[in-house]
């Protein structure tokens, strides 16, 4: 077996497998190779975006009916069960939407592999989409894992203990007899697999992308650095052929940018009512918890956690990245250049050391890591002082 990294063509190490992923339940049916294909993943996509905002709705339901039963303290693992289904529909919709930046983004990337025209070029390419493919195949089998724990909680409780457990709290509960729990979970199952792929799908094409964009700025940084600039013609193809790959590079970053803002701050809004409700049960309430809500807590905050620090961070390094182009075009050698080149190379520098931030309205780098968990932290403290208060009264 040939690992992907180590085929012979460079184009063909990274070939976007994320494609047939993104595309599996047909949320990118135009890219079908054919026309039967793609009508029926045009009517399961048509279908899919009527059915999880329905699974959604019956969430928020059930959450209204347990808090009209019962305090806020003992309903907050509904609040948190229903986190991971509304940034899933999030998701979902941002792939859907903007299906052809994304693919556009890809494609303009693929292409760009090609400024890898020399072995240590070539060598700098193959370390970085080695490291994609490693980001990729770790990614989507922890998450697959995870998709299928969920899924598989319900019928191990009916087998092992004859309890009637449903995989996410909707409404109506419908568990009275085995046969509504067994209708129950086929409504359920197909809700869990759509939500799950769409989140798992989300991040492994933000963090894959953010890869694929760093291996260029590698590359461009190199040839930058390394150009030796004379009086002559063949300078100053060097020069503009590097600056065209600068612009290049920095329209894909606008449009990754732009394509992905409004998917992220849904995320982030999201994973503070998750973290700190989830961290609230996890050491107020565990008593009074189940195991098996247990886990699915642990287990949801931990892989929260881990992908918002990736979003962070891979939004900062290419923000960085971006910046530091200023730095590589300083580096090279330029004292005997013509004064054309030179000012190409200030023009250049000047737009480089303007930043390219992600998110939009919220700035998406390594301090919203550590600024999120502050916020979480504070609802935290507030539904602790709330808890209290209400166990005095």
């Amino acid at each position: 077996m040939q690992w992907p990294w180590k085929k012979k063509n460079l184009s063909d190490v990274w070939k976007w497998p994320l494609a047939s992923l993104v595309n599996l339940f047909g949320y990118w049916a135009e890219e079908a190779k054919t026309e039967s294909n793609r009508i029926w993943k045009k009517r399961f996509r048509a279908l899919t975006m009527l059915f999880l905002p329905y699974i959604m709705m019956s969430m928020v339901i059930q959450g209204f009916v347990k808090f009209a039963e019962g305090d806020i303290m003992q309903n907050l693992f509904t609040i948190f069960a229903a986190g991971p289904g509304m940034v899933g529909l999030g998701k979902f919709l941002g792939i859907v939407f903007y299906r052809k930046q994304i693919k556009s983004v890809w494609d303009r990337l693929s292409a760009m592999i090609s400024e890898a025209d020399n072995p240590k070029l070539e060598h700098i390419a193959r370390n970085s989409l080695k490291r994609t493919w490693i980001l990729f195949i770790v990614y989507l089998s922890i998450f697959t894992a995870s998709v299928t724990d969920w899924l598989m909680r319900p019928p191990a409780a009916a087998i092992l203990y004859h309890k009637k457990a449903r995989i996410v709290d909707t409404w109506p509960v419908f568990l009275d007899t085995w046969l509504q729990w067994f209708l129950s979970y086929l409504l359920q199952f197909p809700a869990i697999v759509l939500l799950g792929h769409s989140n798992y799908t989300y991040e492994i094409l933000y963090f894959c992308t953010s890869e694929v964009i760093l291996c260029h700025f590698k590359l461009l940084n190199y040839k930058l650095k390394h150009l030796v600039l004379r009086d002559n013609k063949e300078s100053t193809e060097k020069l503009i052929s590097c600056v065209k790959y600068h612009q290049n590079l920095l329209s894909v970053c606008n449009d990754f940018k732009n394509s992905t803002s409004k998917v992220l701050i849904w995320q982030f809004l999201n994973t503070v009512i998750m973290l700190c409700t989830g961290i609230f049960i996890l050491t107020v309430l565990i008593k009074q918890t189940p195991y098996v809500a247990v886990i699915n807590l642990f287990e949801v905050c931990t892989f929260e956690i881990m992908s918002l620090y990736l979003y962070c961070w891979y939004s900062n390094e290419i923000t960085f990245q971006c910046s530091d182009v200023s730095n590589a075009v300083y580096m090279a050698e330029w004292i005997n250049a013509k004064p054309s080149d030179k000012k190409t190379m200030l023009i250049t520098m000047s737009k480089a050391e303007q930043p390219l931030l992600f998110g939009g309205i919220l700035e998406i780098r390594l301090e919203t890591f550590i600024n999120i968990l502050k916020t979480s932290f504070s609802f935290y403290n507030f539904l602790l002082a709330f808890q209290v208060n209400s166990t005095e009264k």
